[in-house]
């Protein structure tokens, strides 16, 4: 039978364990955690900054007001919805790519 050879980790590599290593008890956020700990500075880096973007984008600033739903829900509600001309969409945004 043969032994399953893994790389030889160094200070320049990233050390992340690959999938099958995880422990399959893990949650996703423990399997992120675990990899992003093992992250050289340079490269954890990038991972912090897109973990706060997406922290951000899901912050009440983002959320729509009571007065906002209303709205969303009583147009949904419309049997009968308006939408604009095409022409009028064209004008004020510009054509389509497929135009």
């Amino acid at each position: 039978m043969m032994a399953l050879r893994l790389p030889a980790f160094t200070e320049n590599t990233i050390s992340c364990a690959p999938f099958f290593l995880y422990d399959r008890g893990m949650t996703s956020l423990e399997k992120f955690f675990s990899f992003a700990q093992r992250l050289p500075a340079d490269q954890l880096e990038a991972v912090e900054e897109a973990l706060a973007a997406l922290m951000d984008s899901m912050s009440e600033r983002f959320s729509f007001s009571a007065r906002e739903l209303a709205e969303i829900d009583r147009r949904a509600a419309d049997p009968a919805p308006e939408f604009s001309d095409p022409d009028d969409i064209a004008r004020i945004f510009g054509h389509p790519f497929s135009a």
